[in-house]
């Protein structure tokens, strides 16, 4: 598979190697609550990041991408709800790492960025992780 390139306008036209993929993460109706902070609530009807490869192993087994976010947030706080708008403010920062022969798995994301606060409107810097989530699996050795 060939990897894509920039094309200059020089003469002789000049070809600069382009590896970065472009792609999508998204989340719909994502609902969020601690039991630990009362009977307050999060619900983010949508958050939409562009994210461009910026490492990636030829193997496939590592890679790192880095984006911009959208965000709308609906949060309970002492019984008012308050609305988190991020219009293109924000960082993420994607990660995946994976064993050689494929028994584990490991992703993590990150956001941060600046936000408008409504419905007193302020200006608000917030980081916040995905977590990171790893999957082990269980490989069965099947004997004739």
């Amino acid at each position: 598979m060939r990897e894509g390139v920039l094309l200059s306008p020089f003469t002789p036209p000049v070809q600069v190697p382009f590896p970065l993929d472009v792609s999508f993460m998204t989340a719909l109706a994502r609902n969020e609550r601690r039991r630990s902070e009362g009977s307050d609530w999060v619900f983010e009807p949508v958050l939409l990041s562009m994210l461009l490869d910026a490492l990636r192993s030829t193997s496939n087994r590592f890679h790192v991408t880095l984006g911009v976010t959208a965000a709308w947030r609906l949060r309970q706080l002492d019984q008012r709800v308050v609305h988190d708008v991020t219009p293109l403010t924000a960082a993420t920062l994607f990660f995946t790492l994976s064993s050689d022969d494929g028994l584990w798995l490991a992703r993590g994301t990150a956001t941060a960025g600046w936000r408008f606060t409504a419905p007193s409107p302020a200006l608000v810097f917030k980081a916040r992780g995905g977590g990171v989530a790893a999957a082990l699996q269980q490989v069965s050795a099947v004997r004739r």
